[in-house]
């Protein structure tokens, strides 16, 4: 990855290697942030880990192999290696922690355990799995230093982070540049919603100041440790040395709180693709539902936490569910601010929930409360009855851009003849449709199968009546050659984005949020109750057909959520 050297090396390094090697090059500086984000994304989806490393480490012999079977047997989320010093052959760092002011060190002594847990591993060489690396991206709001620490506390949430001590890399260390040192201390706290740790680092490094100025520094450092200080505070970027990153600028920041961190953390992490590939920086906090095996009390206790830290945090919150229902709107705009955002998926909700009745919607509707998102054109027209248009904002349902793309782009049929309904059941899944489906006769002999919990008997289905994991789902979806989804009335379906992702064909109403996702011309949209008819029309569709509609979907959600950024973030 050349990250806008413009010296040649890379390209001259190059000539020198196999086809196995590929140079990915930016035009511009990025950060460490933004250029190990352009290499990443170059990485297949299906790649199961990724080594990070920086141009001048030296990785010893065996040390990648140490630090997979560490991540294998310890299941850690990132390992690292003991780094040495290249000059002197000492070692620098056996992982970091944080100080209890929230400052950082690096361990320096023998550990007494072959492997020893870390709160953050430096940037400079470290493994880590792909997925969990996707998801928690590195953070381009840091440009250089501290970005490394933010990646190890996101990433725990996934796994430990570990030092594999007989692993050995090597490095010339150098110092933090001033400026970076002072802003991006307080950037992070901030960005934890501790206002204490951050109002810490300020004290700190003012009286670095102190000393520095009686110690008669120059003024370049003395200014830089200034600015930072009050960059950090503002979240501006006014580095000195980096000429396309002179100027100051200000970046769009997101904070996602997903109450159902089990159910909602592919959805989660399709909002995060999406932002995140328009240049917004956004933060996660994931919250586990109470099926998770917790209580309801602390589940609503621990999400009106997180809304209220996102209030002193230099970010907007937005919620990914609503918690309590219509209440959740006025408990938006008291424990997060005006700005916040709730992103409201099913306005009558089509299972029985909390919060939904005449006082939620009275209360709701009041001229206070947070903005509403949502996903389709029947929930924007329904929430308008009853809610101010001004503070509605209809979004395409988010989809992943960077997806392993498993089956083949190519053109030709696909390889299984399965139609397959998934899903929990609902009292407005339409049974009669299906059975019209399983008694038609089509080329190709399919088989019709539902997975899901709940389901009764269905004429002509195979019915696996069984919840079903979230690392299953894809699994089912990449088998099936169509996926059906068959409603009287949703809003919006994510098991429709995630076929797309897939590259699998769906079925469904036209007068849907499907038209928006297939194109409202799509020969897969069911009009006038002819689902036998647009299933036939399914089972022709070509890999090709189908990576046309993902790619053109992509597109135009990147679009329109780029524009709501503008506006409303900018």
């Amino acid at each position: 990855m050349d990250n806008g050297s413009a010296d040649g090396v890379c390209a001259a390094a190059l000539d020198m290697t196999d086809s196995r090697v590929r140079l990915i090059t930016s035009p511009t500086n990025r950060g460490y942030a933004g250029g190990m984000r352009l290499g990443m994304s170059a990485v297949p989806q299906s790649t199961p880990l990724i080594v990070f490393a920086t141009h001048e480490v030296q990785i010893a012999a065996g040390a990648v192999r140490r630090m997979i079977d560490v991540r294998e047997e310890f299941d850690a989320a990132q390992v690292g290696p003991a780094l040495y010093n290249a000059e002197t052959r000492k070692v620098w760092s056996y992982g970091g922690v944080l100080t209890r002011f929230g400052a950082p060190r690096h361990r320096v002594h023998q550990p007494a355990h072959p492997v020893v847990a870390a709160t953050w591993l430096d940037g400079c060489c470290y493994l880590a799995r792909n997925e969990e690396a996707t998801y928690r991206a590195l953070d381009e709001r840091y440009f250089l230093y501290w970005e490394d620490i933010h990646f190890s506390n996101a990433i725990s949430e996934g796994g430990p982070v570990l030092v594999a001590v007989d692993a050995r890399a090597s490095q010339t260390t150098g110092s933090t540049p001033p400026y970076f040192a002072a802003r991006n201390r307080v950037l992070f706290w901030r960005t934890q919603g501790r206002a204490d740790l951050a109002v810490i680092a300020s004290i700190a490094t003012f009286a670095r100041l102190i000393v520095r100025a009686a110690k008669r520094d120059t003024r370049r450092r003395l200014s830089g440790l200034l600015r930072g200080a009050i960059d950090g505070w503002t979240s501006q970027l006014r580095p000195s040395g980096w000429s396309d990153v002179r100027t100051r600028r200000r970046v769009a920041e997101i904070r996602l709180v997903n109450p159902l961190g089990a159910s909602l953390k592919h959805y989660t992490r399709e909002l995060v693709d999406v932002l995140e590939s328009i240049g917004v920086s956004v933060s996660v906090v994931h919250i586990p539902e109470p099926s998770q095996g917790r209580s309801r009390v602390g589940w609503v206790i621990s999400y009106a936490f997180e809304l209220f830290k996102a209030r002193f945090s230099p970010s907007t919150a937005i919620s990914t569910w609503p918690v309590l229902g219509l209440f959740d709107i006025p408990l938006l705009h008291i424990a997060a601010g005006r700005h916040a955002k709730l992103v409201l998926h099913d306005p009558t909700p089509l299972v029985r929930a909390i919060g939904y009745g005449r006082f939620a919607k009275a209360l709701a509707s009041r001229p206070y409360g947070a903005q509403l998102i949502c996903h389709s054109d029947s929930a924007e027209s329904e929430i308008r009855g009853w809610y101010p248009a001004n503070r509605v904002f209809r979004l395409p349902h988010p989809i992943l851009s960077n997806q392993s793309r498993k089956a083949s782009e190519e053109g030709g049929r696909m390889p299984h003849t399965i139609v397959r309904v998934l899903g929990q059941w609902k009292s407005s899944r339409d049974i009669e449709a299906m059975k019209s489906v399983a008694a038609a006769a089509y080329d190709g002999n399919p088989r019709f199968e539902v997975v899901g919990r709940g389901w009764p008997e269905v004429d002509g289905w195979s019915v696996d009546n069984r919840f079903v994991p979230e690392a299953e789902l894809d699994n089912l979806i990449h088998s099936s050659q169509v996926v059906l989804i068959p409603y009287s009335r949703f809003y919006q379906s994510g098991i429709a984005i995630r076929a797309l992702e897939n590259n699998r064909v769906t079925v469904g109403p036209a007068d849907s949020s499907l038209a928006d996702i297939l194109g409202a011309d799509s020969p897969c949209l069911v009009h006038d109750a002819d689902w036998v008819g647009a299933v036939r029309q399914a089972l022709l569709r070509s890999n090709k057909d189908v990576s046309e509609d993902r790619n053109r979907y992509e597109v135009s959600t990147r679009n329109e959520y780029e524009r709501f950024v503008e506006e409303f973030f900018l």
